[in-house]
């Protein structure tokens, strides 16, 4: 007798959620695919956690570099749904490339990042939503194409027009395909930079650092400063870390350049 007609269908729900909670990584209860390890006890870890020597977090047992083969047959027999079957998705993938299609998928549509300052209404997917910033919101939009092209953009930020604009204080970056808008805000005394990382929801890679150098009128450094990225769309409210800047370094300054590096 099948398994399948052995047991019936509630039971083959809950025995298919119990094994995808065992395909789930101990550390940071993603996705795993090959090659999977685990712990004496059998923890099992994708290799961004796995790491030789180190405790496992649930039984504090050592890590010493088992392979999963039995955990890896599974993962590669699974096909399971794209996570926006709701937004249109029909799509069907074995477990270990279903990450990669969702980090790719086209129909996760992304907000405008100007939806609140501007009150614009559109919404697309990653590469219209860069030619829309280009074609619409184009001067507050910098694309990062090559790095000679990227102090041309950039130095454009410091001019007081563009800062002081009522209708738009924030920014759209795009740097080597990933996407970040920036909220800068002047008082007095203080320029504030809030930035944040538009990606899909299923990407789990840490999120980027923002670096921002101030040169004076000799292309010399004044002052770098390093600042992680927020996730998430709304940046107006205060559970935003930002980045604070003294305006008498900004007012002594020529320009300064803004990019992106992977933590």
């Amino acid at each position: 007798m099948q398994v399948a007609n052995r047991y019936p269908k509630g039971e083959m729900m809950r025995l298919a959620d119990i094994i995808a909670c065992e395909l789930a990584c101990r550390g940071c209860q993603g996705l795993m695919w090959r090659p999977i390890q685990h712990c004496i006890k059998g923890h099992a870890y994708c290799q961004k956690c796995y790491k030789i020597g180190e405790l496992c977090k649930l039984c504090g047992n050592e890590q010493i570099g088992n392979r999963s083969y039995n955990i890896e047959r599974l993962v590669d027999m699974l096909t399971i749904s794209c996570r926006f079957e709701d937004k249109g998705c029909n799509r069907k993938l074995p477990f270990a490339h279903i990450e990669q299609h969702e980090n790719e998928c086209q129909s996760y549509k992304f907000k405008c990042p100007f939806d609140k300052i501007l009150k614009c209404p559109f919404t697309g997917l990653k590469q219209q939503m860069i030619f829309h910033c280009l074609l619409v919101h184009g001067q507050f939009t910098f694309v990062d194409r090559t790095p000679s092209e990227k102090k041309l953009y950039f130095e454009k930020i410091l001019r007081e027009n563009a800062i002081n604009h009522p209708a738009s204080p924030s920014y759209f970056f795009c740097d080597n395909e990933h996407m970040f808008r920036v909220l800068l805000k002047l008082t007095k005394k203080s320029m504030f930079i809030k930035v944040s990382q538009m990606r899909l929801p299923s990407d789990t890679e840490p999120p980027h650092d923002c670096i921002l150098k101030i040169y004076n009128e000799n292309y010399n450094v004044l002052k770098a400063y390093r600042h992680t990225c927020c996730l998430g769309d709304d940046l107006s409210g205060n559970n935003f870390q930002q980045l604070k800047i003294d305006l008498q370094m900004v007012n002594c300054s020529n320009y300064f350049v803004i990019s992106f590096e992977r933590k």
